[in-house]
């Protein structure tokens, strides 16, 4: 009957009724999905060679991170920013070829930490992964708050840089 509940069959069963065994049809899924991955990461990166600190940031929050990166960068700091710009697939062996040699991976974003997860994964210790964002909100409940501010977000960075040299 129209508007009533729907039966739809998990993906397996379809596979099992079109005479394909399941763990061939899971592995075709796999590799598909392995092709997707490969041809679809897309970033954005620029200053990563010689960078003690690499900002990752995405969305909004990326222009102003590349913005402090590059007024940064003319001022002799050894920072390098990375955007990825698709966040499935995460473009995470460009991530570590961007990390190369760094001392500290530095994580700018708007949220409550879902991307430093899979930046984490990516970076796999080859160096300290930091969080320098966090939720942003103001009075008006607009979600424009101060992380918005250009040198709220270069301070964020600035004190990276400092907790590396710091470290060092």
């Amino acid at each position: 009957a129209r508007g009533g509940p729907r039966h739809i069959s998990p993906i397996g069963m379809q596979a099992g009724a079109k005479g394909i065994n399941a763990e061939e049809f899971w592995l075709r899924l796999q590799a598909k999905h392995e092709r997707i991955a490969a041809a679809e990461q897309r970033f954005e990166a620029e200053h990563c060679e010689g960078a003690d600190v690499l900002v990752v940031a995405f969305g909004s929050l990326a222009r102003f991170a590349r913005h402090a990166v590059r007024e940064l960068r003319r001022e002799g700091a050894r920072v390098g920013y990375f955007r990825p710009i698709t966040l499935w697939p995460f473009p995470g062996e460009a991530l570590v070829r961007a990390a190369a040699g760094v001392k500290c991976v530095a994580v700018l974003e708007q949220n409550a930490g879902q991307m430093i997860d899979d930046v984490r994964l990516a970076v796999l210790g080859r160096a300290p992964v930091v969080a320098i964002g966090g939720i942003s909100t103001d009075p008006h409940g607009f979600g424009i708050g101060a992380i918005f501010d250009p040198e709220q977000v270069r301070a964020r960075i600035q004190g990276a840089l400092t907790a590396t040299r710091s470290a060092a």
